[in-house]
C-alpha cells in the first residue's frame, strides 16, 4: 500500500487484508482525493465497512470502484451510507465483471439500500451495477430511485436477472425520469412482454440518449414494439439488439426504423440470423445454415435510403456471399456510414469481391470489420484490391480468415500504398516468419498505422526481431500485439528491449 498524503487525487489500491485497517486509517489524510479504486481486492462486507467510514471523511469523493469485490448486500449498505452522505460523489461502480473478478453478489437488500441512498443524493451521475443478482425485487427499489433522482445519467444493470416484472418496473422509471441518459439492461431475461414495456417508456422519454437491450428474448411480437416505438422517439441515439434471435421475419421492422428514425447514430443488429431462411428459424435448423436474402434486402435498403447512420453491426447474421453483395450494393451509396461490422458472416471470396468493389466507391466509410469470414488468398487479394486507392478508411479488421505468408504479403502491400489506415487486426491466422517480415518491411515505410494486432499466429523468434528491427526505425507505431506466437526468449527480449527504447513508448505484448 503506498504511503498517502494530502495532495492525492486519484488513487488505484490492491489490497491484502491485514492493510484493510491501516488504510482506512491513513484515507481521512487525503483531503484533495477524488478518485480511488478498490478493485479485484476480494473485500468482504466487514472490510468495506470499515473503508466506507473513512471514504465519508472525504470532501472531494467524486469516483469510487468497489468491482470485482465481494461485498455483498451488507457491502452495499454500507457503501450506500456514502452515497446518502456525500455532495461530491458522481460515479460509484460496483459491477463484477468477467473471469478472474470477485462477484459481489448485490441482491434485493443491498439494491434497495442503494436505491433509497440515490433518493436523497444530488451529486450522483453514474452507477454500475452490472453482472450482480437484483432481480425482480432490486429493479423495482432502483426503478422508483430513477423516478426521483435529478442527477442520475449512466445506471448499468445488465445480467441481473430482473426478468419482465423488473423490466416492466424499470420501463415506468424510464418514463418518469428526466435526468437519464444512458442504461444498460442486457442479458436481463426480459422477454417479449418485458420489451412491449420498454417499448411503451420509449415512446414518451425525452433524455435518453443509449440503451442496451442485447440477449434478452424479445421475440417477434417484443421487436416488433420496440420498432413501433422507435419510430416515435427523436431522442435515442445508440441502440443494442443484438443476440435477441429474431431473424429475417423481424428484419422488415427493423429496416422501417432505420428509414424513418433521424436520431439514430449507432444500431447494433448482430447475432440475430437476418440471413437465415424462415423456414430455419422455425424449425430451430440452424446447423444446416438454409440462407435467405429476405431479410438482408430489407436492411440493405433502409441502408441505401438513410443519411443519418453513422455505424452499424451486422456480425454474424449468416449473410454468406449473396447476403455480402446485397449490402456491399448498399454501402456503395451511402455517404453517411461511417462504421460497419460484418464479421463472422461466412461471406467467403465472393463476398470479398462484393464487399472490395464497395470500399473502392465509397468515400465515408472509416472502419471495416471483416473477421472470420473465410477470405482465404482470394477474399484477401480483393479487399486489398478494394482499398488501394482508398483514402478513407481507418481501421480494418481481417483476424481469422485463413491468413498465411502469401495473404500476408498482400496486407504488407496495402500498408505500403495505404497512407490512412491507422488501425489493422490480422490476428488469429496462419502468418509465419515470412509474412512477418514482410509486414515489417512495408511498416517501415508507412507512417500512418499506429496500431497492429498479430496475436496467435506462428511468426515465432524470426517475426518477433524482424518486429524489433522495425521498432527502431518506424516513428508512428504506439501499439503492437504479438502474443501467442510461439516466440520464444531470444524473440520476446529483442523486441521488449526494442519497445522499451523506443520515444515516444510503444506498447507491445508478447
Amino acid at each position: 500500500m503506498p504511503i498517502l498524503t494530502e495532495s492525492y487525487r486519484a488513487i488505484e489500491i490492491k489490497l491484502q487484508f491485514a492493510t484493510t485497517q491501516l488504510l482506512a486509517k491513513a484515507l481521512p489524510v487525503c483531503k484533495l482525493l477524488q478518485g480511488i479504486s478498490l478493485r479485484n481486492n476480494g473485500l468482504r462486507p466487514k472490510e468495506v465497512a470499515i473503508i466506507s467510514e473513512a471514504l465519508k471523511l472525504l470532501p472531494s469523493l467524486r469516483t469510487i470502484d468497489f468491482g470485482g469485490n465481494n461485498i455483498g448486500d451488507d457491502g452495499a449498505k454500507a457503501v450506500a451510507e456514502i452515497v446518502e452522505t456525500s455532495k461530491t460523489l458522481e460515479s460509484l461502480c460496483l459491477e463484477s465483471p468477467g473471469k478472474g473478478a470477485g462477484v459481489n453478489r448485490i441482491g434485493p437488500v443491498g439494491a434497495k439500500a442503494l436505491a433509497r441512498s440515490i433518493k436523497v443524493n444530488s451529486s450522483l451521475k453514474l452507477l454500475s451495477l452490472g453482472w450482480n443478482r437484483v432481480g425482480e425485487g432490486g429493479a423495482l427499489e432502483i426503478a422508483d430511485a430513477l423516478r426521483s433522482s435529478q442527477t442520475l445519467q449512466s445506471l448499468s444493470l445488465k445480467w441481473n436477472r430482473i426478468g419482465t416484472d423488473g423490466a416492466k418496473a424499470i420501463a415506468v422509471g424510464l418514463k418518469q425520469s428526466r435526468s437519464l441518459l444512458s442504461i444498460d439492461l442486457i442479458g436481463n431475461e426480459m422477454g417479449t412482454e418485458g420489451a412491449i414495456a420498454i417499448a411503451e417508456a420509449l415512446k414518451s422519454t425525452e433524455s435518453l440518449k443509449e440503451i442496451e437491450l442485447e440477449f434478452n428474448h424479445f421475440g417477434l411480437r417484443g421487436t416488433a414494439a420496440l420498432c413501433q416505438a422507435l419510430k416515435e422517439n427523436a431522442s435515442l441515439w445508440r441502440l443494442n439488439l443484438a443476440r435477441n434471435y429474431f431473424g429475417p421475419e423481424a428484419a422488415q421492422s427493423i429496416a422501417d426504423v432505420i428509414c424513418t428514425n433521424s436520431s439514430l447514430r449507432f444500431i447494433d443488429i448482430s447475432d440475430n440470423q437476418i440471413g437465415v431462411s424462415v423456414a430455419a428459424t422455425s424449425l430451430h435448423d440452424f446447423g444446416r445454415k438454409l440462407r435467405s436474402t429476405t431479410g438482408v434486402k430489407a436492411i440493405a435498403e433502409a441502408l441505401r435510403l438513410n443519411r443519418t447512420l453513422y455505424t452499424i453491426n451486422l456480425r454474424a447474421n449468416e449473410l454468406g456471399h449473396e447476403g455480402a453483395k446485397v449490402i456491399a450494393e448498399a454501402i456503395k451509396s451511402n455517404t453517411s456510414l461511417r462504421s460497419i461490422d460484418l464479421g463472422w458472416n461466412g461471406m467467403g471470396v465472393g463476398g470479398a469481391d462484393s464487399i472490395g468493389d464497395a470500399l473502392r466507391h465509397n468515400p465515408s466509410i472509416q472502419a471495416m470489420e471483416l473477421g472470420r469470414n473465410n477470405f482465404g488468398y482470394g477474399g484477401v487479394y480483393a479487399i486489398v484490391s478494394g482499398l488501394t486507392l482508398n483514402t478513407n478508411l481507418r481501421r480494418l479488421g481481417l483476424g481469422g480468415n485463413s491468413i498465411g505468408d502469401k495473404e500476408a504479403k498482400l496486407v504488407a502491400q496495402l500498408i505500403k500504398l495505404n497512407s490512412t489506415i491507422s488501425e489493422i487486426d490480422i490476428s488469429r491466422n496462419e502468418i509465419g516468419p515470412d509474412g512477418a517480415r514482410a509486414l515489417a518491411d512495408a511498416l517501415q515505410a508507412n507512417a500512418s498505422l499506429i496500431d497492429i494486432r498479430l496475436e496467435r499466429n506462428e511468426i515465432g523468434d524470426e517475426g518477433a526481431v524482424a518486429f524489433a528491427r522495425l521498432l527502431t526505425g518506424n516513428q508512428t507505431l504506439r501499439r503492437v500485439n504479438l502474443e501467442l506466437n510461439r516466440i520464444g526468449t531470444e524473440g520476446a527480449k529483442a523486441v521488449t528491449n526494442a519497445a522499451k527504447a523506443k520515444t515516444p513508448a510503444v506498447e507491445i505484448a508478447v
